[in-house]
């Protein structure tokens, strides 16, 4: 029994170890699409602090005159 005992190990380890492998690449992806998500969400709050810093102008401008 103890050949088959390793036999059954050695199959649930390999199991186990394509799991790991599976979990990494999706682990790798999500992180990367997370970043991308936070370079989009930084840019569009650039795009409106400075459209923001326009309309801020503009309306100064206008009251001066």
């Amino acid at each position: 029994t103890s050949k088959d005992a390793k036999k059954l190990y050695t199959q649930c380890t390999a199991a186990v170890l394509r799991m790991k492998d599976q979990v990494m690449k999706t682990a790798t992806t999500l992180q990367e699409n997370c970043g991308d998500i936070l370079a989009d969400a930084k840019e569009i709050n650039e795009q409106r602090a400075a459209e923001d810093d326009a309309v801020v102008e503009d309306t100064a401008e206008e009251k001066a005159e």
